[in-house]
């Protein structure tokens, strides 16, 4: 009997385990579909902002702009975008790869990198090994507005433009689809037109009702225009890329949030089927013993009544 207790009390504690998991798939799906819809729509206007330092590159000489100068490289800055909680997959453990594998393809030393963390497990895996974390941002809310980070992106922007770190390098998990997630590593600063072409394919929905905002003008449209700058051009570039700076970093967060309750959502559906498939053993197993139990009993009583008949 005790074995039968303790096999319905495991079918208690499965059946338990799979009703919080359903609550938590239902609550990331809600979550899933606000962030989504957030992110998506922010991404006309972070590519509008690149197409825009575009035009105007084309009156410039980019050598002339201390901001898009290629620099040294000497020590990096990376601003890494993580969950504040796990129960999402591999969603985490893919970003933090990532970088890395950039720290050991650049065999750099823990004092030569510095970071920062918005997201709790990114903070803890780095802090805890000992890397400078320059800044630390958490419990964001699920869609934040982009004056949340703008004071993010101006500390990152001035010790780049100070000198104190030659690179800077936003890291995140990019939304592809409700399945599908996948790490994107991006140089912010110095700003390069390559960089920011990558950065438009890497935001830019391959299919949907949003993808034909995103596709670039064709070749007869970007004509060169001259352009009056005041107070000066330097003062405009910087003015533009700092927007630029804070548009990227904003859209890495709507897409690691977008991506973390889809990877959550996976991840809990997932458990769910695990728990009913673990319930349904379990109650099998149970049956099966009770069986015996029953049958065992029966033969003893049979065996009893035929003793006494003797």
């Amino acid at each position: 009997m005790a074995n039968l207790r303790d096999i319905k009390g495991k079918i208690r504690a499965v059946g338990k385990t799979r009703q919080v998991t359903r609550a938590m798939e239902a609550v990331s799906a809600a979550k899933m579909r606000r962030s989504q819809e957030k992110a998506i729509v922010a991404r006309p206007y972070a590519v509008s902002a690149f197409h825009i330092l575009r035009s105007l590159s084309q009156s410039i000489d980019k050598n002339q702009i201390s901001l898009m100068q290629e620099r040294a490289f000497t020590k990096p800055l990376i601003v890494l975008v993580t969950s504040d909680r796990g129960l999402a997959g591999s969603l985490n453990s893919a970003v933090l790869k990532k970088v890395n594998q950039f720290i050991a393809s650049k065999n750099l030393a823990r004092a030569e990198v510095g970071f920062v963390t918005i997201g709790k497990k990114g903070y803890e895996h780095y802090s805890k090994r000992g890397y400078t974390i320059v800044q630390h941002a958490e419990k964001f809310v699920d869609a934040p507005e982009i004056f949340v980070v703008e004071e993010i992106a101006k500390q990152v922007f001035e010790l780049f433009e100070s000198g104190a770190y030659s690179h800077v390098y936003v890291v995140y998990s990019n939304f592809i689809s409700t399945f599908a997630q996948e790490p994107h590593f991006h140089e912010v600063l110095p700003l390069s037109f390559e960089g920011v072409d990558a950065m438009i394919k890497g935001i830019t929905p391959t299919k949907g009702k949003y993808a034909e905002l995103f596709k670039e003008e064709n070749g007869e449209n970007n004509h060169s225009i001259i352009y009056t700058y005041e107070p000066s051009i330097e003062e405009v570039l910087r003015g533009t890329i700092l927007s630029l700076t804070t548009a990227t970093i904003y859209h890495a967060v709507l897409e690691a949030k977008a991506s973390e309750y889809s990877a959550r959502m996976v991840a809990m559906r997932s458990a769910s089927d695990k728990a009913l498939e673990m319930g349904s053993a379990l109650t099998l197993k149970y049956n099966k013993a009770r069986q015996s139990a029953i049958t065992r009993e029966v033969s003893e009583i049979i065996g009893g009544i035929e003793a006494l008949a003797k």
